[in-house]
């Protein structure tokens, strides 16, 4: 209170004293200009005396510190510069990194590639809020918001705050009512990235047929030839293979174990050529394909089980097999290899009883794919391929003896 007191008299002195000052000053400028200037003055020259002792002159205060240190910062970057420019050195601009941003490189750096989506980890509020500090203010005598600060949410990665129904009771809880209260904050965690291996692809020479089907056969079989078998020789050490075709099997119609074909391997069905129709146009060529039987099971004498046949068919680049129809058996075939889209299966349209080109039903087929032909109908294969040869497998499921004999 003493100091206070004293800075009060300190203040009302200098404000008595203050028009005083004034006065004096205007004094000494009016003496300043009686003077004549043809005086002999000991400054530069007349008229600066005056000018020196005006109020203006004593108002003048010099620049602060911190414009000074800016200049000196300033003077010491420029001046190796223009040293090296007195001496005729070029000066190369500094270039600055570009950094691609995309989104395998959000902060300009390939981190590879997202193997998996973003997680989340849900915080709750009171991981915010800092109990030490509490109990520091209680003890300093501070009183402080206790409100729970968080950073400000991540909205490109789907960050959000949670609510929940309020647990307050009393006044307050009536006040508040149904209104949700903040529970916790959605945090994004880091998306999970693995780092893409650079692999030289080798590039493959474009091989082109002749449209010869001989030619254009061998040229598909040598390319499936490029890759090596398998090495078996660790499973048949675990296993007991066998490099036959038979195998014992449970012959239901005998109810008895018997030894039967069980397998028939590529090599060992020898394709016959199909047929060549006469009714075939110049556009359409001579080309057949080959069609082997792998298996011939007969019906049983009591009819109860239907009698099959099934092979594979084979056929060449622009290789046809004409019309034909199935009489009273069901034929089923499984496109094992093609290319894409270029099998064309047509079917004789129902009102016809022969096929006919112009009414036919259509389709493209690809590996992988199955058709069937119901008992009754006609149809014809073509591969429009000129590249690549088609192999199916078909089956002929033979119909029963008494719905024969009835027919």
């Amino acid at each position: 209170a003493d100091e206070f007191l004293a800075n009060v008299d300190q203040l009302v002195q200098d404000e008595d004293s203050e028009p005083q000052k004034q006065q004096q000053e205007q004094e000494n400028f009016s003496i300043d200009n009686n003077d004549s200037d043809d005086d002999d003055d000991t400054n530069d020259g007349p008229g600066f005396e005056m000018a020196d002792a005006s109020p203006l002159a004593k108002e003048y205060s010099p620049p602060p510190a911190s414009l000074k240190s800016k200049a000196s910062k300033r003077k010491k970057k420029v001046e190796p510069i223009m040293k090296k420019r007195k001496k005729g050195v070029e000066l190369s601009p500094k270039r600055r990194s570009k950094k691609k941003v995309t989104y395998a490189t959000p902060d300009g750096y390939n981190k590879g590639y997202p193997v998996g989506n973003r997680e989340y980890e849900a915080v709750p509020v009171t991981d915010y809020k800092d109990d030490d500090d509490d109990e520091a203010q209680q003890l300093e005598g501070v009183r402080r918001s206790k409100r729970a600060r968080f950073p400000p949410l991540q909205y490109w990665k789907n960050e959000r705050l949670m609510f929940e129904a309020n647990n307050e009771s009393g006044i307050l809880g009536e006040a508040m009512g149904d209104m949700p209260v903040v529970s916790g904050v959605l945090s994004a965690l880091p998306t999970p990235y693995k780092q893409r291996k650079v692999v030289e692809k080798k590039k493959k020479k474009k091989q082109y047929s002749s449209p010869n089907s001989d030619d254009d056969d061998e040229s598909s079989a040598h390319r499936r030839a490029e890759l090596s078998p398998f090495d078996s020789r660790k499973l048949r050490k675990k296993y007991d293979i066998k490099d036959g075709e038979t195998a014992q099997v449970w012959d239901d119609i005998s109810g008895d174990i018997v030894e039967e074909k069980f397998v028939a391997y590529a090599e060992s069905m020898h394709g016959t050529q199909l047929p060549l129709s006469s009714s075939r146009t110049k556009a359409e060529g001579n080309i057949v394909g080959k069609a082997g039987q792998a298996f011939n099971i007969p019906a049983d004498e009591e009819d109860v089980y239907v009698g099959y046949i099934s092979g594979n068919l084979e056929l060449p680049p622009r290789g046809i097999k004409d019309a034909e129809g199935v009489g009273g058996c069901n034929q089923i075939f499984t496109v094992c290899r093609c290319q894409p889209k270029s099998l064309e299966i047509a079917l004789g349209h129902p009102d016809n009883p022969i096929f006919s080109p112009k009414t036919a039903q259509r389709f493209l087929l690809s590996a992988g794919d199955i058709f069937r032909v119901p008992p009754g109908n006609h149809y014809r294969i073509q591969n429009h391929s000129k590249v690549e040869s088609s192999m199916m497998t078909w089956t002929i499921i033979k119909p029963r003896r008494n719905q024969s004999e009835e027919k």
